[in-house]
């Protein structure tokens, strides 16, 4: 008998267990997520916040909408790089769509990655090496944290004074630290990463592939700093419809926090948890509450239209089918 279908034995009721333990981390983060709205909206004026929305000019969120599109084009052809140097040959055009389509389900996956986990599958299913693909996909995240935490040092002079000190110290000892572990991972990493049970299947010749070529790392750390700043770019659109007169230089560090705090597995999809960082950060440099609140909803409608996207391809992508994925 399959032990999957034998509750009696050992790996069926590990199996279970796992299973439930997804359920209960899932419905956390749904708990965590519906807490902090309602903490939000129960702080703010909603009509004002309604006002603020209704006045918004359309023209700015469409640029901003336009600059978010671009940045993913950019990042599918990033992670095409880093496929290439594991010896996966995709075409741009499928990577794309796959790259969308794990936006899609990042929409509604725990936290802002979520859909890492589709991308992961379609990706490897013809070559049968998902340890490989995720590997990649980790790859993808390192390099573009990298380059967002580039950004939160350029920006860090134009909170300079309106921060509090400790936060303003944060920020940059922790980009100073990834720098630092990224550099020097090839000496200590591979009895860290032998710690995930997926990457412990990965040759280890491959696992450092990316400092083995650095030409092809490069490029794709330039693409990253090509892709965020077209995401600050859409976040200075977005406060000009609100009428939000903010120097680039606070939008250059506001994202970046917001996007880790998004980052961070504690939320469904980094909802809740984002909208609270923006009014936090928002509000040293004199923007309301509601504004916060209001910019936040406005980056949210940016994500759900740009995961939509997605969806269609999902829809409509033929062989891109992700039953077996979630």
């Amino acid at each position: 008998m399959n032990p999957r279908e034998n509750p009696d034995t050992g790996s069926g009721r590990s199996s279970g267990n796992k299973r439930e333990g997804r359920r209960i981390l899932f419905w956390a983060k749904v708990a965590v997520s519906i807490l902090a709205l309602f903490l939000i909206f129960r702080g703010a004026d909603l009509g004002s916040v309604s006002g603020l929305l209704a006045r918004s000019r359309k023209l700015p969120w469409l640029a901003a909408f336009g600059f978010m599109i671009l940045s993913q084009a950019i990042s599918t052809r990033r992670w095409q790089i880093l496929l290439k140097v594991l010896d996966f040959g995709l075409a741009w055009p499928r990577v794309f769509r796959i790259y969308f389509t794990g936006m899609f389900f990042s929409l509604f996956l725990p936290t802002v990655v979520g859909g890492d986990g589709v991308k992961a599958f379609l990706v490897s299913r013809d070559w049968k090496k998902v340890p490989l693909a995720i590997y990649t996909l980790l790859a993808d995240r390192t390099v573009g944290l990298m380059a967002l935490g580039l950004f939160a040092l350029a920006g860090l002079p134009a909170v300079w004074g309106n921060w509090p000190g400790l936060l303003v110290k944060g920020v940059a000892l922790s980009v100073l630290c990834l720098y630092l572990v990224v550099v020097t991972l090839p000496y200590f990493s591979a009895p860290v990463l032998r710690l995930s049970r997926k990457l412990r299947e990965v040759p280890p010749e491959r696992l450092f592939a990316w400092w083995d070529k650095k030409g092809e790392t490069g490029k794709a750390w330039l693409l990253s700093v090509l892709v965020h700043l077209c995401l600050v770019v859409s976040h200075v659109c977005l406060a000009r419809s609100l009428g939000l007169g903010l120097p680039v230089g606070v939008w250059a560090v506001v994202y970046p926090v917001t996007a880790f705090v998004a980052f961070l597995p504690i939320s469904l999809s980094g909802v809740g948890p984002r909208e609270a960082a923006y009014i936090y950060l928002l509000g040293f440099s004199g923007v309301s509450g509601e504004a916060g609140l209001a910019f936040g909803i406005m980056w949210f409608s940016i994500v759900l239209a740009s995961g939509l996207i997605g969806g269609v391809f999902y829809v409509f992508g033929g062989q891109l089918r992700v039953r077996d994925a979630v």
